[in-house]
């Protein structure tokens, strides 16, 4: 695997550790200010018209992370740190952020949870940022941020007026949107396991309980470490992030808070659903040993009667009346059927 192969490597060398990928690495360049937006697909052989404009927010968000020349050469010109690059591209990379002497970088991992399957897909996601220039890097031709271009096309939106930092503020929201609906999406999948273990618990519910305690245990350890990176977001006093957007950033790290709080809460439920399906099994085992023990009971004394008289003694006067055969079965269906109801009257018979 890739990511074995940067051991040893010096500091600062850019290799994409991901999953190779036939499709091609997309670069949009998007240029705005609060009157003009100019949108265009870049191609390698554009890639030296890459500039940063004083009067307009440049923003270049790349879908694929398999072009390294690419990267490298957008690099030089954005004058973006190899030590950012780096961490860009790796997508085994935790989420942090880190300031450097020519822009800020994050790095967030970007969610996804497949109902069906019960499994979590994820997405590298980075985030480089100055003045007037913001660089997303994507893993994946998801195009995560498609939405977000589309909300720059309304000149009376926020993002068209508030800057670089205000941008960056709106990528990393929409990504904590996504961690909210996917946490949403768990929190019914807990719901309907609740009411399954209680209707009928099964091998098949409990394999899908492992699955959600997996997906959790991802989910928490990726949202602490965002939390922590987007603390420091908040609390940075860097040149690049304005005071009057200062306020977003600390909206963001409260959110980050809810997200782990509701991790948390998920894993809680979901060691209580464990505990509640053990109690159920039990339960169930308990009903079915006392139906079993009830059974027996009834037929004790039922075997004990048939046991007495069919043993081959010569001087049983019942047995030679007329009426004895008769009378033993209606002996022995009588002292059934009445344990059967004094068990019921007990309440240790349950009718369904």
């Amino acid at each position: 695997m890739q990511h074995r192969e940067k051991t040893g490597m010096a500091p600062g060398t850019v290799l994409y550790t991901g999953s190779a990928s036939p499709e091609q690495t997309i670069l949009h360049s998007i240029q705005y200010d609060p009157d003009t937006l100019e949108h265009r697909v870049i191609s390698d052989h554009h890639i030296t018209h890459l500039q940063v404009r004083d009067d307009q927010v440049d923003w270049y968000d790349l879908l694929g992370m398999q072009d390294i020349e690419l990267i490298l050469s957008m690099g030089a010109h954005l004058s973006i740190s190899h030590l950012a690059l780096e961490s860009a591209v790796d997508v085994y990379q935790r989420p942090k952020y880190s300031e450097y002497a020519t822009g800020n970088f994050i790095v967030v991992k970007a969610h996804s949870f497949l109902e069906e399957s019960l499994e979590l897909t994820s997405e590298h996601v980075a985030i480089y940022f100055s003045r007037n220039l913001v660089v997303s890097f994507q893993e994946t031709h998801s195009d995560l941020f498609e939405k977000i271009r589309g909300r720059l096309q309304d000149s009376a939106s926020r993002l068209r007026n508030k800057g670089a930092d205000y941008l960056v503020f709106a990528l990393i929201d929409f990504v904590l949107d996504e961690y909210n609906d996917m946490i949403d999406s768990i929190s019914d999948e807990i719901t309907d396991l609740e009411d399954d273990i209680m209707s009928r618990p099964s091998a098949e519910v409990k394999a899908r309980m492992h699955k959600l305690k997996k997906v959790l245990i991802r989910l928490r350890k990726s949202s602490l470490q965002l939390r922590d990176g987007i603390n420091k977001l908040s609390r940075s006093e860097s040149p690049y992030l304005s005071a009057q957007n200062a306020v977003y950033f600390r909206d963001l790290h409260d959110q980050s808070i809810h997200i782990s709080d509701r991790v948390e809460t998920g894993r809680e439920s979901l060691h209580s659903l464990h505990d509640l399906y053990t109690s159920e099994l039990g339960f169930r085992m308990n009903k079915v040993m006392q139906l079993l023990t009830l059974i027996s009971t009834i037929f004790i004394p039922i075997t004990f009667l048939a046991g007495v008289y069919g043993m081959n003694f010569e001087h049983m006067p019942e047995l030679s009346w007329k009426y004895a055969y008769p009378v033993f079965w209606l002996v022995l269906i009588s002292l059934g059927i009445g344990l059967f109801f004094l068990f019921k009257k007990k309440g240790w018979i349950e009718m369904d």
